[in-house]
């Protein structure tokens, strides 16, 4: 039990061993056990789904699941949708299997991005973004190994779990199902670093994760747009954090340009002072001062800068205004 537990342990240490021979013959013997019929394919960089007519049918599925799910969206917010997610499909999912649940948010994004993926004026490009999507977070259809080779680890007399623990101790990462193909992809090479006593993904030059599935961007553990890591910091734009919904990128925005560089890009000018909060305004460039919290993250030492309503011209007011309380609260938590 300790050997098998100990090898598993050093396969979570992606990429690690990768034996394409032997990952097809264990999941030749895991069919064989499960007596299912399926052709073992290898999906590698760049794959189009259009040479794949199996995974296409399985894509347009879901998107038909989505559209009966959401059909009140409109067309107009469903084609923003998709341009969100070809930017960054994975955010709902935060780490492509890495190390964080992927399937937060799974069903929302699919309803929202579906319809253009459908549509038959949808690009080339497009549809094969989505399928990526479709490929890695619909979950009835993609096994991620990490979490299905534990069976084996507990219950070893399950002989296909064997066949699984097998799969991913020589570099599988998950499996994708059609009816005619069990496709798989090896482990994906990431870039980590050690915050807190946690590994995390991380690479400010290049992508954090690199896989046959997708490439993607993580700035200390958080995923972010190609953008932000393959801009310099001086051609970053800051208004960037204006548009910019997630506090966590909103912060890894502001770490990279740097506080002092935002405030003077964005005309920042000092409402209030007190403890280690600051009331500014920012100027958005379309005739609007509006008020931001400037604060520091007290775990990582990082500023962070978060709208408030626009009539608040106080600290106590905007820290109020943000916990939902009447009289000055100071947050547990920043970001």
């Amino acid at each position: 039990m300790s050997k098998i537990k100990d090898n598993y342990i050093l396969a979570c240490d992606y990429p690690g061993k990768i034996d394409k021979i032997e990952i097809e013959k264990a999941l030749d013997l895991y069919l064989k056990e499960l007596k299912i019929k399926r052709n073992i394919t290898q999906l590698c960089k760049n794959w189009d789904v259009f040479s794949f007519p199996d995974i296409l049918k399985n894509v347009k599925e879901v998107a038909r699941a989505a559209i009966d799910a959401r059909a009140a969206i409109d067309a107009r917010d469903a084609r923003t949708a998709i341009a969100a997610i070809v930017a960054r499909d994975a955010r709902a999912a935060r780490d492509a299997r890495a190390a964080i649940d992927t399937r937060t948010a799974r069903a929302a994004i699919a309803a929202r991005a579906a319809r253009d993926a459908r549509d038959a004026r949808a690009t080339k490009v497009t549809l094969n973004k989505f399928s990526r999507y479709c490929v890695n977070y619909w979950y009835w259809y993609s096994w991620e190994l990490s979490w299905l080779a534990i069976i084996y680890i507990g219950s070893q007399h399950i002989i296909w779990a064997k066949y699984i623990y097998d799969a991913f101790l020589n570099g599988c990462w998950f499996l994708y199902w059609t009816d005619k193909t069990l496709y798989w992809f090896q482990k994906p090479i990431l870039s980590t670093i050690k915050q807190n006593n946690r590994i995390i993904l991380h690479n400010e030059k290049d992508y954090a994760l690199k896989s046959d599935w997708q490439d993607l961007c993580f700035l200390n553990g958080v995923l972010v747009d190609d953008e932000i890591v393959f801009t310099s910091a001086e051609k970053l734009d800051p208004k960037l954090i204006v548009k910019e919904k997630n506090a966590e990128v909103r912060r890894e925005i502001v770490r990279k340009i740097g506080i002092e560089r935002v405030c003077q890009k964005l005309g920042a000018k000092v409402l209030d002072k007190k403890y280690d909060y600051e009331l500014i305004t920012l100027n958005l460039g379309d005739g609007r001062n509006r008020p931001y919290l400037k604060m520091v993250n007290p775990s990582l030492g990082t500023y962070h800068l978060e709208g408030v309503h626009p009539d608040i011209k106080s600290v106590e007011n905007a820290l109020s205004w943000r916990n939902r309380t009447e009289k000055f609260e100071e947050p547990l938590m920043l970001t």
